[in-house]
Formats: C-alpha cells, sequence, structure tokens
C-alpha cells in the first residue's frame, strides 16, 4: 500500500472535514440541500474527494430502503457522511452513486488568492451560536498557512 495523497479542490467555497480540514466536496456539486442525517441538516454531492468507503449495507431511511456505505475522511478517518450505492423506489435513483454529508461534521473553506477562510456550520464543540447567527471563523493568509488567527465570533446574517 502507497502512500495516500490528498486532493486540493479549487474553488472559491469548499466544504471541509471539521475535524481536520482535508477537503471534501466543492460546493458547486451539491445536488439538494433537503437531507437530513444522524446530526440534522445534510446534503447531497455529485462527488466527493479524500474519502475511504466502508463495506455496502442495506438501511431503512426514510425515503425507502437504500444499499449504502459509510464513508470517512481519508486523511483522519472520522465519518463524513455516506453514499448511495442502490435505491429500491424508483423515485429514489437518482441518488445511486452520489453522496451524503452531513453539515454537522463539516466546515467551509473560502478560498481566493490571497487568503483562506475557515467557518464551522455548527455543533456543541464548536462556536456557532444557532440562536444569535454567529460562528466561528479562521482567516488564514496563504503566505503564511501555518499561522492561522481565530477570529472572535462575526454575525453571518
Amino acid at each position: 500500500m502507497g502512500l495516500a495523497y490528498n486532493t486540493y479542490l479549487n474553488s472559491s467555497k469548499i466544504y471541509g472535514c471539521k475535524t481536520c480540514k482535508a477537503h471534501l466536496a466543492n460546493h458547486e456539486d451539491i445536488i439538494s440541500r433537503n437531507f437530513r442525517g444522524q446530526h440534522g441538516k445534510a446534503y447531497l454531492f455529485h462527488n466527493v474527494v479524500n474519502i475511504e468507503t466502508g463495506p455496502p449495507n442495506e438501511r431503512n431511511m426514510t425515503t425507502g430502503r437504500h444499499v449504502v456505505r459509510d464513508i470517512t475522511c481519508r486523511q483522519c478517518k472520522e465519518t463524513v457522511g455516506w453514499k448511495y450505492d442502490k435505491a429500491y423506489e424508483s423515485s429514489e435513483k437518482y441518488k445511486e452513486g452520489k453522496f451524503i454529508l452531513e453539515a454537522e461534521l463539516l466546515c467551509v473553506i473560502w478560498i481566493s488568492d490571497t487568503w483562506a477562510l475557515t467557518a464551522f456550520l455548527g455543533g456543541p464543540d464548536t462556536a456557532f451560536d444557532h440562536d444569535k447567527g454567529k460562528v466561528e471563523i479562521t482567516w488564514t493568509p496563504l503566505e503564511h498557512a501555518d499561522d492561522s488567527k481565530t477570529l472572535a465570533q462575526h454575525d453571518m446574517m
């Protein structure tokens, strides 16, 4: 087994692993934001990167029976969602080969030519305040990527 290299996405808005910040998906690859996972809100994506898939298993979900595989971040091994292998209902076939990423397990990374900004989407161990619309943001000038500065809470509304 050789080295596993991470894929770095080239987009202005990227969804990453909340634990290690590895890039997972481009914002443009979202099919739907109208999904629920074990941790709440979830997104359906065309494509994701830097993941490993578990073995297939059948699950009864709110939309019917599916064969799915849990997906984990390749870098830190944290579960981030699942992949749909098979849908038994004809109305659900569009999900086959697609990926669910759970918002609770993600961060959002905004990138420009000179800076990167990371925002955590929420959860008990982040600084996101659902009632006040605030989120903890980390700003990193790209020339000093190891010198991240965490900014105080900022309004996201």
